[in-house]
């Protein structure tokens, strides 16, 4: 009976390691500043670069510290901090995270494959982040407290759709593009390795089709940084089928700021 019984608690052990997946975490930043990237205190052996990837984070609350290293004017050397805080890592998500050395830590979060997880897998936007992070460290403490340092509720579920999703268009809306074509065009987007390559291939490419409100936000997904995404929604205003719907891509801007610039360009039109 014993035998039994641990053979039981090692199989659900086993099981409960299957589902708990680690997550990727890429870090930018608004001024393009040189950084390095510190989980729990420690940091990777990569040279300093504008975006890091942390690879293998374990779901949990984690300490994540961003300090830019750079040379003056002067040619010295010198070390900013540009944000020290707690994030919460949830179970097999795909993080992108942009600093604001202002306004904080502007986090977008996609949903990953994970084995033994049926839930939905959204698209995965690729990083501009040009070295990999030496993530041997990753550990969790098992706290699931709310972050009060970056402006994602951790504990609402249904944000990272909403947030990719931004709009639900009603029955019998105006022809737009089909889901093939559009599937094509989001990865010609996506294609290129720097936001600046995305936004040029975007403007190119997006001229002669209609979008609903909806692929809209998925377009904007695509982009880290949220005056890209800002750009984004300005400039595909005019080929939108359902403009009714076009006020709630407002959600997919995690900084008051960016909210209320599309705000008063949406009172301008």
């Amino acid at each position: 009976m014993k035998l039994i019984i641990a053979s039981t608690l090692m199989i659900c052990l086993s099981l409960a390691a299957t589902a708990q997946c680690t997550s990727t975490l890429v870090v930018h930043n608004y001024a393009s500043l040189p950084v390095k990237v510190y989980v729990d205190g420690q940091t990777g052996h990569n040279p300093p670069t504008a975006g890091v990837t942390v690879n293998g984070l374990t779901p949990g609350q984690h300490q994540l510290k961003v300090i830019a290293i750079y040379t003056d004017e002067y040619g010295e050397r010198r070390k900013r901090s540009l944000f020290s805080g707690n994030i919460r890592v949830r179970s097999g998500y795909y993080m992108e995270g942009t600093v604001d050395e202002n306004h904080g830590l502007s986090m977008h979060e996609t949903k990953q494959q994970c084995d033994g997880d049926d839930q939905q897998t959204y698209p995965v936007p690729n990083t501009s982040a040009p070295n990999n992070y030496n993530n041997d460290y990753a550990s969790s403490n098992g706290q699931r407290n709310e972050s009060q340092d970056y402006n994602v509720n951790p504990n609402d579920a249904n944000a990272n759709q909403r947030n990719t999703y931004a709009a639900t268009p009603a029955d019998n809306i105006p022809p737009h593009i089909s889901d093939a074509e559009f599937d094509q065009l989001k990865a010609a987007i996506n294609t290129p390795k720097y936001e600046t390559k995305k936004m040029d291939t975007l403007k190119t490419l997006v001229t002669p089709y209609q979008f609903t409100t909806a692929q809209v936000g998925v377009l904007m997904s695509l982009f880290a940084f949220e005056s890209n995404k800002l750009d984004v929604a300005k400039l595909l205003y005019n080929s939108c089928v359902d403009k009714k719907n076009y006020g709630t891509l407002a959600s997919n801007f995690n900084f008051d700021a960016r909210k209320e610039d599309f705000r008063k360009f949406m009172q301008g039109k």
